[in-house]
């Protein structure tokens, strides 16, 4: 009973890191568009299977396997739902679920009634890069933000490789490098896909992803370390952006 008590401790103080994170978000304006904005993976918690009432579970039925993820816990912000009504209800809008059967489904733990919720790109893309943490971090946290400035200068680059956008924004502040590329970080994964509508997603992780016209994914070890990278990126953006409108007027 203590030990179930201290991990619903634990993932309260997660879910009050998280709310931060997301009125951080909300007063800059950067969590406009209702998406999941926040995902935390949380591994060696387990107690938390007490959490499981006699009530049937919600399951999600990935369109994809994440082999890697079975048997993690990930506490999601409720998709759908705008940052101010998951501030407002933190207990009942994010939501923890467990990865299972393989990594093919995810299942709904607690109590909640009446939740639904759609495998759609936004989560799919936090599961993926998570999946890819999994040798890198014991547990990551991913931030989807619709910072003005990043999204700006990426829709003026052209992309030649994963770290296109990083090369543009150290030649413009040289100091993000070390945020972005964290020194006690050993392995960065680089991301260079397309969504299923077609949307280039490209960036390493831990570090910044960007998504095509929808916005900035950043993950890192902890919610603090997300936002301060978000934040630099966002300034050494600012700072690329005349340099880069002055190359497209060129071309």
């Amino acid at each position: 009973m203590m030990a179930l008590k201290t991990e619903k401790n634990k993932l309260k103080a997660f879910r009050k890191q998280m709310v931060k994170a997301l009125t951080m978000l909300h007063h800059r304006e950067w969590a406009l568009i209702p998406q999941v904005h926040l995902t935390a993976r949380v591994t060696g918690l387990p107690e938390l299977t007490d959490l499981i009432t006699d009530l049937p579970l919600l399951t999600i039925r990935l369109p994809e396997p994440f082999p890697k993820l079975s048997g993690d816990y990930l506490l999601i912000t409720h998709p759908g739902l705008h940052v101010v009504d998951i501030m407002k209800k933190p207990d009942e809008t994010i939501l923890l679920f467990k990865c299972a059967e393989n990594g093919t489904v995810l299942h709904l733990m607690g109590r909640q009634h009446d939740i639904r919720v759609e495998p759609c790109n936004a989560l799919i893309n936090h599961l993926r890069f998570h999946e890819k943490l999994v040798g890198t971090m014991k547990n990551a946290i991913v931030m989807l933000a619709e910072p003005d400035e990043l999204i700006r200068l990426s829709a003026l680059m052209h992309y030649d490789n994963a770290f296109s956008l990083d090369k543009e924004l150290y030649n413009a502040w040289p100091p993000v490098k070390n945020l972005l590329d964290p020194p006690e970080t050993k392995q960065l994964c680089q991301v260079f896909d397309t969504d299923t509508n077609g949307y280039r997603v490209a960036g390493h992780l831990p570090g910044v992803v960007i998504w095509e016209k929808h916005g900035a994914f950043v993950a890192a070890k902890r919610i603090s370390s997300a936002v301060t990278m978000l934040e630099a990126a966002n300034k050494a953006a600012r700072l690329a952006l005349p340099f880069a409108r002055q190359n497209e007027s060129i071309l």
